[in-house]
């Protein structure tokens, strides 16, 4: 399903099976739609995919076992959309859900469940809000990220989320990020094979963090590092 150039439409109540493509495309503007309660499986090319476009409400959708390049829920270049109450179930490498140059976007209230490797992956992009999600069993044992933000990202908030049994790093903030908020996370039994499985690492500089709760967040073995919060250099 493809739409360029579109305002003010509703999709709603379409299951969306075995496609190559995404399964629900807007570009071009296309701008005030609704995307809900939506089944979308088995895909090649991902499940909803945004490319510039704005101020979409993208919520309560089922999106499940889409495991290649473009995972669950990805925007592109697009800014104020709403990402709310999804359920996102063992979807590809590049993330669950992926914001790429996008700004001023919610994501909020979803459940990402077994993605390959990236749970929630910010590239780019500023003033992102991320909040109330649980994120959990993310599955590669080696270099998995529950919460990723990375390149030149600034100003994401990241807020009262449940990271759940991942397998590696929790919430990641790469080096060239700036200014972003960790406030009032809960973090609690995650863990995997390599040396290295932070809950909190922090590259870049400017961060706020508080009120966060860390418990049982170890490698395997217990020979890693491991640390709660892991800041190795700030404005690096």
């Amino acid at each position: 399903i493809a739409f360029s150039d579109v305002t003010g439409s509703r999709i709603e109540k379409i299951w969306v099976r075995k496609i190559k493509s995404s399964g629900i495309y807007f570009s071009s503007s296309s701008d005030n739609n609704i995307i809900s309660s939506n089944v979308i499986t088995d895909g090649y090319g991902g499940g909803i995919s945004i490319n510039d476009s704005s101020n979409n409400l993208i919520c309560a959708n089922s999106i499940r076992d889409n495991p290649h390049y473009g995972g669950g829920i990805f925007i592109s270049a697009g800014a104020g959309n709403l990402i709310c109450n999804n359920r996102l179930d063992n979807n590809g490498s590049e993330g669950s859900i992926w914001l790429m140059g996008s700004n001023n976007n919610i994501i909020s209230g979803n459940i990402v469940s077994n993605s390959a490797i990236r749970g929630i992956y910010i590239y780019r992009g500023a003033n992102n809000l991320i909040s109330n999600n649980t994120v959990q069993d993310t599955k590669d044992t080696t270099g998995s990220l529950g919460i990723w933000i990375t390149a030149n990202a600034r100003n994401v908030s990241i807020s009262n989320n449940l990271i759940l049994n991942n397998a590696g790093r929790c919430i990641v903030v790469d080096s060239y990020t700036y200014n972003h908020t960790i406030i009032g996370n809960m973090i609690i039994d995650n863990g995997g094979t390599t040396t290295s499985q932070d809950a909190i690492y922090l590259g870049g500089g400017g961060h706020f963090i508080a009120g966060n709760y860390i418990y049982d967040s170890l490698p395997s073995p217990p020979s890693g590092t491991g640390y709660g919060i892991n800041i190795p250099a700030l404005w690096e």
